[in-house]
């Protein structure tokens, strides 16, 4: 039996059940059985939920045939639970991670029946909190104290059932045999009539004040619909509940307070627009709920503390329509309802002015005058200083009003926290904010409240325009929106906040407003105010006013202006936002069409702000939905000059390519990012191999930055597209341009492969915010950039923007690691062997062939090894006279070696006695298959390579290789079976397993028919499988689940861990003896006093011996000498078997950037 049972019930939760079902199977209590409902679902819920099914086995899945409601499905999961508890989850909320464990621990501990928690209203820009023991009906009343500190606190039933939360079932776990006794109302309020009547009648019900239920706000709750079933179904759910708690002969307490929730549901009745329908409701819940005694004040203490608390214009409306109700006077009730406000021509409702202000003095005085000094008399102004640090002047300003204003004042928490704490204090039925720089009109409050009185609708939003002031409140100029929008416009739902026309003084909001939406978000120190603005505006009335009864103040000190980078990223994420959350209708609702909404938002964004991500996204948008409408109208020559102008293509290019642009295809389109690929080189013969072969499953392209087109090269499929972008480089602002082009070509997945350049670099965030996904394709070794002097600039542009990309592809296990110590999204995926089996025919048996050696790269780099590779040589050759060596690949041998300036190649040669008939330079040269089958051995000797193709390649001609441990070749080479891995830079040792391998022919025979096994491995279809799994992986998978690939099937150890560790230390060693030396530091005085318990710790706790020699190997180096100012790493003694490896890689790297 599991421990705990959880029950989701989902329907159309395609966007939500991931994120929900993935909180729970990451519950730390592991026992746990899922079942899943879905309840009719007409989207992809339930093809989402079997793959789930498929993947897990604690889930179980089942779904109705059609949609039967919560209650009904929430019934069949309880049925088909078997654990000792049940809890519920809504399939658009999500659970932290000890969520259950931390419930079931305690409902044991104390054995309890029910657990309960706290609830967090999640909304789209923050998380109000609501404590169990807070606002709660039943504890104010008895003014209950507890002690919030406690881990758990056993309660009285009453107590839950007197907060909002009571009838949730989400929030709590139950005992199975005890919630299996009653079932869930098939209705409207499902879980009222089976969890209120659980808690009356449990024996113990613990409480845990630290933990949170998340439950997602959206704009679908019952209270926002006018669905008379559902209405009715409320009263229905309640008559149900108080029949069931009757039964159960528990205390009367128990309705009470159910009674008190249910005013507060007979409250929204009074925002129905239709009068009449309003009291055929009303009517309905007078039939159900025949026993009314409870709405008696006399027999009801709870409800009467409600009306004593709550003297506002609500409560007169309820306690109005309660006596009515409990006297079955029907017919003055309809008049009532009827005729709305007793009193529309004397409409004199409070309103609130609310001040924040943080060290305030300068301007607050204005501020307040202009406050008290309304035409409009039923007004409070409450000042709540937001912890001013200015020697006690604010304060001073805002006591000197004595009575007059309502003063508060709290630890400072930011303009947001101060509104919140205005509106807990109102009393006022009306909010109106008033910045403590900016100044009202005298007849702001009047003129919008006259206007109210004439309204049907009286929570309608009123505001108008404003002027704009400096610091000496001199005019600077105003802003009327009704001089510059349609009045239609300006009253369709968001529009005028998506045009920059609202201003949050401005407005006079009804208090209800926050009940629906929420308060400010403390978390946005700059935007509080468009982001509450723009909930508020989603399905409400707006009605603007002639008039500019605002003076807004700009001036140094404003938090807009002192945080303006701050600000700029939080308008960015706000603006996103709301394009995200705005429904495809409420866009067409807008501007007519959605790709004129994106259009409209790109060129306001454009046109008067600086917000590049919000810019880029509402472009993106806009060329999603322009190129949809132009394949379905391609004859929309207006909406293709636009798509034109805002991408910045003409009309010529866009011709050129206008088939790709349109083409409807489902398969998803890829590009690559190439340089000069005329070049012969390993790199591009790979890009070039591995694009053909994905273009039979993908739309293949490659984009061409740096010539017309591909001349010479080597060969490709004719599936892949070219298109020539060869500007790229000489483009301003080029990373942008060629974003726009890709995502006008309807480009999925971009992979760039020259990570070590900023040109290249620099894509991936702007990629990303075109939502444009990216592979970072690194073919070099990961030091490079630390090796080549001429990189050295590119290292922070490499270490800010490669976690930018999707996946960060590295062909060997050591890269790949070293990566992945400071990164989530590193992936070992190899190259795949590029020569044909077409010529196996063309091979020669190894026992056929000459005894001579082979070695092929760019020897025109030092990296290459030429100079270790030429001492090898020489050493074999006395040995073994009658061998050659072929040298493939592009050379120099006019260079100097990479140990001696005054000495070149030609010169090394010459003085290592080897004849020009023994060493044979081909240069590059498309076949290589001549000196392959004229040779036994393949000589490696390059320092770093990023994967070692040459290895794979010659290995398919049976040719084991020699390579240096460390290079990046590892990976392939199996030491002593299909070749040898011999010590860096120890030519000696190449020479003498050269040796070896061309005197002994029985192992030469064996190691070559290992060294063909290799290829087995990097076989092109297997290679290109996991190519296919890793992009379709990114196109489809969550960033979670993604991740959770990468670690699973996308990385592996490296084979050696010590010499991982110490290849570390040694490349970092190196690399900061170089830039300390280019910084013109002087080495210290090696006798200088310095504290021997600073060490340099680079590894983890497994290898502690190893880790003293390497330090003390690094105390007597140049680095340790010369870099006390910058010591990559400082850590006491006993700090070594603290930490590791990760952790001090992270910190150099931060030296190093800096140091950069």
């Amino acid at each position: 039996m599991p421990k705990v049972s959880v029950v989701v019930a989902a329907y159309e939760s395609e966007r939500t059940i991931k994120k929900c079902i993935d909180s729970i199977l990451n519950q730390t209590l592991s026992d746990i059985e899922i079942v899943v409902i879905d309840d009719g679902s007409k989207d992809n819920t339930l093809n989402i939920l079997n793959d789930y099914k498929n993947k897990y086995s604690k889930i179980q899945v089942f779904s109705n045939n059609v949609n039967r409601g919560a209650g009904y499905t929430k019934n069949l999961g309880v049925s088909k639970c078997t654990g000792e508890y049940i809890g519920f989850v809504d399939s658009d909320d999500y659970l932290s991670e000890d969520y259950y464990k931390k419930m079931y621990d305690v409902i044991k501990k104390n054995n309890a029946d029910i657990a309960c928690v706290n609830i967090a209203l999640v909304y789209p820009q923050f998380t109000q909190t609501s404590f169990l023991l807070e606002n709660n009906t039943y504890v104010d009343f008895n003014q209950i104290k507890f002690n919030q500190k406690a881990e758990e606190i056993v309660l009285d039933g009453l107590i839950i059932a007197g907060h909002w939360s009571a009838a949730s079932a989400s929030n709590k776990l139950f005992k199975s045999e005890l919630i299996k006794k009653y079932s869930f109302y098939e209705g409207a309020c499902d879980d009222v009539p089976a969890v209120i009547p659980v808690i009356a009648c449990a024996n113990k019900i613990v409480y845990i004040p630290e933990l949170f239920y998340n439950y997602v706000q959206s704009e679908n709750s019952l209270e926002r619909s006018l669905d008379y079933k559902n209405r009715i179904d409320v009263a229905n759910s309640y008559a149900l509940t108080l029949s069931k708690l009757a039964e159960l002969k528990v205390s009367d307490e128990y309705a009470m307070l159910l009674f008190v929730q249910l005013c507060s549901y007979i409250e929204t009745i009074r925002n129905i627009k239709d009068p009449s329908f309003s009291f055929k409701i009303l009517m309905s819940i007078c039939e159900i709920i025949k026993d009314l005694r409870f709405l008696q004040t006399d027999k009801n203490p709870y409800l009467k503390q409600l009306f004593i608390t709550h003297t506002d214009y609500n409560s007169f409306y309820l306690v109005k329509f309660r006596r009515f109700l409990v006297d079955h006077d029907y017919a003055s009730l309809e008049e009532f309802i009827l005729r709305g406000e007793e009193t529309k021509t004397m409409y004199n409702p409070l309103v609130s002015i609310i001040i924040p202000v943080y060290n305030g003095s300068n301007y607050m005085r204005d501020a307040i005058d202009s406050a008290l000094y309304q035409t409009y008399n039923n007004i409070e102004v409450i000042v709540i200083n937001d912890g001013s640090k200015d020697d006690g002047q604010t304060e001073k300003i805002a006591l000197s009003y004595g009575d007059k204003i309502r003063y508060f004042r709290k630890e400072n928490g930011g303009v947001a926290s101060a509104l919140n704490l205005g509106i807990e204090k109102m009393k006022g039925e009306y909010f109106s904010w008033l910045s403590h720089d900016d100044l009202y009109t005298n007849n702001k409050i009047e003129n919008q409240i006259e206007i109210l009185s004439k309204l049907e609708d009286k929570k309608t939003l009123v505001t108008g325009g404003y002027v704009v002031v400096n610091s000496s409140g001199e005019y600077l100029y105003d802003v009327d929106p009704l001089n510059n929008h349609m009045i239609e416009d300006l009253e369709n739902t968001v529009y005028p906040l998506l045009r920059g026309a609202i201003h949050g003084c401005a407005i006079l909001i009804h208090k209800s407003h926050f009940e629906r939406v929420g308060i400010f978000n403390t978390n946005l120190p700059t935007t509080q105010d468009y982001d509450l603005f723009f909930r508020m505006l989603r399905g409400q009335k707006i009605h603007f006013h002639k008039g500019l009864h605002v003076k807004s103040r700009v001036h140094d000190q404003q938090d807009s202006r002192k945080l303006v980078n701050v600000h700029v990223e939080e308008c960015n994420q706000l603006w996103i936002n709301m394009m995200k959350e705005l429904t495809y209708e409420e866009k067409c609702l807008i501007d007519g069409s959605e790709y004129s909404f994106y259009k409209n938002i790109y060129n306001f964004l454009k046109n008067v702000t600086l917000y590049e991500k919000a810019i880029i996204y509402s472009l993106s948008k806009f060329i999603e939905t322009a190129r949809d409408e132009m394949i379905n109208n391609p004859k929309n020559t207006e909406l293709l000059q636009d798509l034109l102008s805002c991408v910045g293509v003409t009309e010529k290019e866009y011709y050129v390519y206008r088939s790709e642009v349109t083409k409807t295809n489902n398969k998803k389109r890829i590009a690559f990012l190439s340089g000069a690929l005329t070049e012969l080189g390993g790199l591009t013969k790979v890009l070039l191999s591995v694009a053909s072969m994905l273009s039979e499953h993908f739309d293949v392209f490659i984009i061409n930055l740096f010539g017309e087109q591909l001349i010479g090269g080597y060969e490709y499929s004719d599936n892949i597209k070219i298109l020539n972008y060869n500007t790229y480089v000489t483009t301003k602002d080029s990373e942008n341009e060629l974003a726009k082009r890709l995502k006008l070509y309807n480009i999925d997945l971009a992979v760039i492969s020259h990570n070590c350049n900023e040109v290249f670099l620099r894509l991936y965030p702007v990629l990303r915010m075109y939502n444009i996904k990216t592979i970072a394709w690194n073919h070099e070794f990961y030091f490079l950039p630390h090796i080549k002097e001429e990189l050295y600039k590119d290292i922070p542009s490499r270490t800010k923007y490669l976690e930018e990309a999707d996946v960060a592809i590295w062909l060997n296990s050591f890269s790949a690691n070293i990566y992945a110590l400071l990164n989530s999204n590193a992936a070992i995926l190899p190259n795949p062997v590029t020569i044909s089996h077409l010529n196996e025919n063309e091979m020669v048996e190894i026992e056929k062939r000459p005894k001579n050696l082979v070695a092929i790269g760019r020897f025109d780099d030092s990296q290459k090894g030429l100079e270790q590779l030429l001492y090898a040589f020489a050493e074999v050759l006395k040995e073994i006279p009658s061998t050659k060596l072929y040298i493939v690949g592009s050379y120099d041998l006019s260079q100097p070696t990479s140990t001696n300036r005054n000495l070149s190649y030609n010169k090394l040669i010459r003085n290592l006695d080897i004849p020009d008939t023994k060493i044979i330079f081909t240069g590059w040269i498309k076949d290589i298959t001549p000196y392959l089958n004229s040779s036994c051995v393949h000589l490696a000797p390059s320092h770093h390579e990023g994967f070692g193709l040459v290895v794979t390649e010659t290995a398919f001609y049976g040719l084991p290789s020699i390579i240096f441990e460390g290079s990046g070749m590892d990976d392939i080479v199996s030491d002593g079976e299909s070749g040898f891995i011999v010590p860096m830079d120890d030519f000696s040792a190449m020479a003498e397993k050269a040796i070896e391998l061309l005197k002994d022919d029985e192992l030469l025979k064996n190691m070559s028919g290992n060294a063909k096994s290799i290829c087995l491995y990097y076989e092109p279809n297997k290679i290109i499988a996991k190519w296919r799994k890793l992009i379709n992986a990114i196109l489809e998978m969550s960033d979670f689940e993604l991740s959770q690939l990468l670690k699973d099937e996308f990385m592996y150890p490296v084979k050696n861990q010590e010499s991982f560790i110490r290849q570390a230390i040694q490349e970092y060693d190196k690399f900061t003896s170089k830039i300390h030396f280019y910084s013109n530091i002087k080495p210290q005085n090696d006798n200088q006093n310095r504290d021997n318990t600073e060490i340099v710790y680079l590894a983890t706790n497994n290898n502690i011996e190893l880790y003293e020699l390497e330090i003390a190997r690094m105390q007597k180096s140049l680095s340790w000498k010369v870099t006390k100012p910058l010591r990559l790493f400082r850590l006491t003694l006993r700090s070594l078997k603290e930490n590791g490896l990760k952790s001090t890689i992270k910190k150099i790297i931060v030296k190093i950037k800096n140091k950069l």
